[in-house]
């Protein structure tokens, strides 16, 4: 069982996993690359590194082999610790409370669409991530009128809606607005 530690918001005690990532690119402003993986030691074994160097065949080294790539860049520890003050000085409930707060946005624009939800309507089982279907052609068409309008997403038949600590109620309200456009045809 995998899960991503930002989708549990204040249940995270309550399961076991054989892994979980944090990725901080998107809710911490953090640069990319920097993130933490979590894998439980039964489950070691069983993952294969795929950028190695010397000595990431050594099972005594438990998770670190995953983590031996050469040289760190420190511009990016220098932005892993930047951001990690931004969450402090907001504090993770606000932060949390606010991705989520949009998320349930996300998710009722969605419902007023009568997009299919695939995401639980019970909002205390997801985080910051809402999911919904739609038809092949309207996947296409959105695809389509994002690219125009300069709004970064990756559509399909299933979307999938992140909320961030920098997304704002107009980008929901935009990309919803483009949702409507592409159904309309």
């Amino acid at each position: 069982m995998g899960c991503r530690l930002q989708q549990l918001g204040d249940q995270r005690g309550r399961a076991a996993f054989d892994q979980f990532d944090l990725e901080f690119t998107d809710w911490l402003f953090a640069p990319a690359g920097c993130g933490l993986l979590y894998i439980r030691d039964e489950m070691l074994g069983r993952l294969w590194p795929t950028i190695v160097t010397g000595e990431w065949d050594r099972p005594e080294f438990k998770a670190a082999r995953f983590m031996r790539v050469g040289t760190n860049n420190r511009a990016i520890l220098e932005g892993l610790m930047a951001g990690l003050r931004f969450l402090k000085d907001l504090g993770p409930e606000r932060v949390y409370a606010r991705i989520h707060q949009l998320a349930r946005m996300s998710f009722e624009r969605a419902r007023a669409l009568g997009l299919d939800a695939l995401t639980p309507e019970d909002d205390s089982l997801y985080g910051a991530i809402t999911a919904f279907r739609m038809g092949a052609k309207d996947a296409a068409r959105l695809a389509e009128l994002c690219k125009r309008k300069r709004i970064w997403a990756m559509v399909g038949e299933r979307v999938r809606v992140s909320t961030h600590i920098h997304t704002r109620p107009r980008d929901i309200e935009l990309f919803f607005e483009t949702v409507r456009e592409a159904r309309r045809g």
